[in-house]
């Protein structure tokens, strides 16, 4: 019904441009108007589609699970390295934040992020916690702020890239939301992160579904499936089942 309404638009519109070729005899003018009438039922019809689309395509608002600690890069995932009273200390403040965020305790995950920062400009955890809360409170330009920032700090954390593409998805800025569920993609497959691939490509299906790349949609959604199934991720198959 929508796209029939929109058809009419453009008849309308149709309308106004023989008008001006009748009375003005203006070729150009004319042509203006058709361009810019047929502009926007293009526009009105991908926002219909897009709208349509997002109802049965979901996308995984979870993180990607197994984290990679914001304190490793992808060379050093590979080494068995000690850790010392500095990396003990945040591992416990990571540990407290991700507590903070599974119960929603947002004022408390400001103070501990804020107190973190006073301390620890560097620390990428407190950046990447703080923008996931946001996400959480629909705070979506805060929450692209921060995760920059921790992208910024740690080019290699997974997370933080798959969080961002959360992010511009939820503000419609899908294009933007591939390009970092593709940068957090790279990064699982060269850690060797199978849940954090599966979760990616799971994203990136239901971003091509809402957009009407249905074939690529497919193919992304299938990868998703196949390695969650080799893993044992029932939670991840599920959602596969689902788009």
């Amino acid at each position: 019904m929508e796209i029939l309404e929109l058809i009419v638009d453009l008849i309308k519109n149709l309308k106004w441009v023989i008008i001006v070729l009748i009375l003005k005899k203006s070729l150009g003018e004319a042509l203006v108007l058709i361009s810019e009438g047929i502009k926007e039922f293009l526009k009105n019809l991908c926002h219909v589609t897009v709208e349509k689309n997002k109802d049965n395509w979901k996308i995984n608002a979870d993180s990607m699970q197994v984290e990679v600690s914001p304190m490793q890069t992808v060379s050093e995932t590979e080494k068995n390295l000690p850790s010392g009273p500095a990396e003990d200390e945040n591992k416990f403040q990571e540990d407290k934040l991700k507590t903070l965020l599974k119960e929603n305790k947002f004022v408390e995950i400001e103070k501990e992020c804020k107190k973190g920062k006073d301390k620890d400009k560097k620390n990428t955890y407190l950046y990447f916690s703080q923008g996931k809360a946001y996400i959480k409170q629909g705070r979506y330009e805060s929450a692209i702020e921060e995760l920059k920032e921790a992208i910024r700090l740690n080019p290699d954390f997974a997370n933080a890239h798959f969080n961002l593409g959360l992010a511009y998805g939820e503000k419609g800025l899908w294009y933007r939301a591939i390009e970092y569920y593709e940068r957090a993609l790279e990064i699982a497959k060269a850690i060797g992160n199978k849940q954090g691939e599966s979760a990616c490509y799971t994203n990136l299906g239901g971003v091509y579904g809402i957009l009407g790349e249905y074939k690529r949609a497919i193919e992304y959604q299938e990868r998703a499936l196949e390695i969650a199934k080799a893993i044992g991720d029932k939670a991840g198959e599920s959602k596969c089942y689902t788009n």
